[in-house]
């Protein structure tokens, strides 16, 4: 029994690694049939098998053996076969190796031209989607009139909060801002809002805020109004946007008391009016309008003025705005500064491009105690070659001049310029007389001195103007020639 294990075990082996040859079997295999034996027998017993399974059990092991070797020959003949058909010689290798070659390569190129044919139609239907999502867009531009409608309104709303008189919760604000709308009279409805944005759309009417009596906050800028105010006022509306319009007149705006802002940018204004009544306005702002003159203020409580890119030449009607703190005339016709004295609120001044020429300008804000801010950009007076520590010294509460910050160092400077204290003015006098003793020695008296590497005796007289230092220096150097005389 243990050999027939053996047995066993030794072919499993030989099959799997292969190594199964006759010589094998016959080493591994007893009583396996002679080397001398004729084949034919074995051919017998394996195409006869009733006999084989009549066989004893030593002859149902002779069986098996040689159905082992007749498995085993006829796999050399087949391995043999396959290297005879394969052609071993070097010329037909490479030849073959080549074929091969050209087959990939062919294959490539076809796989390749499939997959430009796929994303050229890929490109080609998303080309197709686009032109049909842009047509589709062209139609609904086409299809929308511009009239407001409840749904857009309903996406438009946001800040829940109280109603005005406190009894209900309603939206608060309504934005609407770049929807190209023409006709908003369906807002005549929404009687609760507080901050309405109609921005960046082709409005000419305005009249359903007469219909808000909460209204705080109105933008209509970027539209196409030629009158503003054309409304019940409401109550308490403080302010307003109506900039980018096509604005040219300003009417009365008395009826609104509680307006705080007013801003009117990029309209066609040529003279400013309507604002007497306006006893809470704080912000106006008329940028870029056709202003020549300034006027119509009077004694408005406004801090923020803005009247840049205008067409003003003199600084007139700023007389009464006492609390006047922040002021942008930039981009005028202005040559003088006269008219900005006595504003002692006034923080930022910005008068860049402008026609201001003489440092003597100057002196009309040298007295504004809390000035900070002053821009002369662009304006012939910087081609001064003194004019930027000229400025600082006349303005030492400046922090920031032309754009730029202010530097102590800088306003050290100055005042040593312009008008440096006396230790300095005896430092500049000591350097100037050690200067002149170097290159003229031989106006020095001797006599007057201890010793040749003594220093050259100083007496400086200080005071104010006008307090007769040169009678003293005269008497002094009459009286004491041996050791004063003239510097």
């Amino acid at each position: 029994m243990r050999q027939k294990k053996r047995e066993r075990a030794g072919g499993e082996h030989a099959r799997r690694t292969g190594d199964y040859s006759p010589h094998n079997a016959s080493r591994r295999l007893p009583g396996r049939q002679s080397p001398g034996q004729p084949l034919n027998k074995m051919a017998t017993s394996r195409s006869d098998p009733q006999k084989a399974g009549a066989a004893s059990p030593r002859g149902g092991m002779g069986s098996s053996r040689t159905r082992a070797q007749s498995i085993l020959l006829c796999s050399e003949k087949a391995r043999s076969a396959c290297w005879s058909s394969f052609p071993v010689g070097k010329s037909t290798f490479n030849r073959a190796s080549s074929y091969l070659l050209q087959q990939l390569i062919h294959r490539g190129r076809e796989s390749d031209a499939d997959g430009d044919e796929d994303q050229g139609e890929g490109k080609a239907a998303s080309e197709e989607s686009s032109e049909s999502e842009e047509s589709e867009m062209v139609n609904l531009e086409e299809e929308f009139d511009g009239v407001l409608r409840e749904e857009a309104v309903a996406k438009a709303l946001h800040q829940l909060g109280r109603s005005g008189p406190g009894t209900e919760q309603v939206y608060l604000s309504l934005t609407l801002s770049g929807c190209d709308l023409i006709d908003i009279s369906i807002l005549c409805g929404y009687v609760h809002l507080q901050k309405l944005d109609l921005s960046v759309n082709k409005i000419e009417d305005l009249s359903c805020v007469s219909y808000m009596p909460y209204l705080l906050e109105l933008n209509a800028s970027q539209n196409k109004l030629t009158t503003f105010f054309n409304f019940k006022p409401p109550k308490n509306l403080k302010k307003v946007d109506f900039s980018c319009n096509r604005i040219s007149e300003m009417c009365d705006l008395s009826p609104y008391h509680a307006l705080t802002k007013l801003i009117l940018d990029s309209n066609e204004i040529e003279e400013i009016s309507g604002l007497e009544m306006c006893g809470n306005l704080t912000h106006l702002s008329l940028a870029n309008n056709k202003i020549t003159a300034i006027n119509g203020l009077n004694t408005l409580p406004i801090r923020i003025l803005c009247l840049s890119n205008n067409q003003i030449e003199k600084i007139t009607g700023l007389e009464d705005l006492q609390v006047l703190q922040n002021l942008d005339l930039s981009h005028n016709q202005i040559s003088s500064l006269k008219g900005l004295e006595n504003h002692d609120l006034l923080e930022v001044i910005n008068l860049e491009d402008n026609k201001i020429a003489e440092l003597s300008e100057i002196e009309y804000i040298e007295n504004l105690p809390i000035l900070r801010i002053l821009s002369l950009l662009r304006n012939p007076i910087q081609e001064k070659s003194e004019y930027w520590f000229f400025v600082i010294f006349m303005l030492l509460r400046l922090t920031e001049l032309d754009q730029k910050k202010i530097k102590v160092e800088e306003k050290v400077e100055a005042v040593n310029k312009y008008d440096p204290p006396p230790e300095v003015v005896a430092a500049q006098d000591h350097l100037t007389h050690v200067c002149n003793s170097v290159m003229q020695p031989q106006r020095i008296f001797d006599s007057t001195l201890p010793s040749l590497d003594a220093p050259y005796p100083m007496l400086i007289l200080a005071g104010p103007q006008a307090c007769g230092k040169r009678e003293l220096a005269h008497r002094l150097c009459r009286q004491f020639s041996t050791y004063f005389r003239y510097g």
